[in-house]
């Protein structure tokens, strides 16, 4: 009953005429709701001003864990590794306290299923490429509200991209752009670099999805059985979300660190386009 109430009351407080953010946390802590502690002084001034200025965040542990999107201990040190220039040590990363943005951003509403040992892994990169499309209620600048998620079985390379829409035209344009994308990628991996005959790369060789019907469907299969090298289409069964979960995996990972990256910075969610690039 109490939340009802308070919940009533903060539905007539945001139609009310507020005109700044400290007014807007006054009257919500009046009416007794939580506030959530902005690690950013003057977030919402500089939103309704359109200013987004660079923020300084003290503690270089601190830092990396907000600017990579927060990740966890585990693969801060891995990044600390890869660096050279400045960088937090073990015990400072080891040191970072409870961070509520993680806590609001990564929750899920369950376990993911078991690990299949028993799958076998491609052995050349562009072998088998797992593909996973994604809706987004609200869309971007462009007015995008799909998003195609592609991993490579081999090297767990991840790339994205965005579209209008499941229909043929949309749909086909951008997949053949992230053809175009991973065979490039693929100009740059050890056996392109290597092996005589190879620099050209490889192209992708087989699309694996969790049987969706604009990949599935004729005009797209004809598609890829008449490229120069033939593209296969591997499907898994539907509904089965274990099956497909190394996707699924890139899918979680990716919009958590979007979630984090909003949370931490206050903004609203038509910047959600922007925070998934960074991510």
């Amino acid at each position: 009953m109490i939340r009802t109430i308070q919940r009533n009351k903060a539905l007539g407080v945001m139609s009310g005429n507020i005109v700044s953010p400290q007014q807007a946390v006054a009257v919500l802590s009046r009416i007794g709701l939580m506030i959530t502690e902005d690690p950013f002084e003057g977030n919402g001034e500089h939103i309704l001003n359109m200013q987004m200025p660079s923020k300084f965040i003290p503690g270089l542990a601190k830092r990396w864990h907000i600017r990579l999107a927060h990740p966890g201990r585990a693969k801060m040190k891995d990044a600390a590794k890869e660096q050279t220039g400045e960088k937090p040590t073990a015990a400072e990363i080891d040191a970072l306290g409870f961070c509520r943005e993680c806590t609001r951003a990564k929750l899920k509403s369950g376990p993911h299923a078991s690990k299949q040992d028993s799958r076998q892994r491609a052995t050349v990169q562009n072998q088998i490429v797992w593909c996973d499309t994604c809706y987004r209620r609200h869309p971007d600048v462009d007015g995008n509200n799909m998003i195609h998620v592609c991993c490579d079985d081999f090297s767990r390379w991840v790339t994205v991209a965005r579209y209008s829409s499941r229909k043929k035209q949309p749909f086909q344009r951008m997949l053949r752009l992230l053809e175009a994308r991973m065979h490039a990628h693929s100009r740059q991996c050890w056996e392109a670099l290597n092996l005589p005959n190879a620099h050209h790369g490889r192209p992708v060789l087989m699309w694996r999805t969790d049987g969706c019907g604009e990949m599935l469907s004729r005009s797209n299969i004809v598609r890829l059985l008449e490229k120069s090298t033939p593209v296969t289409v591997d499907s898994v069964t539907p509904g089965a979300k274990g099956h497909n979960g190394v996707i699924e995996r890139c899918h979680a990972t990716l919009l958590a660190m979007t979630r984090s990256l909003m949370a931490t910075s206050s903004l609203p969610i038509w910047a959600w386009p922007w925070a998934f690039d960074v991510a």
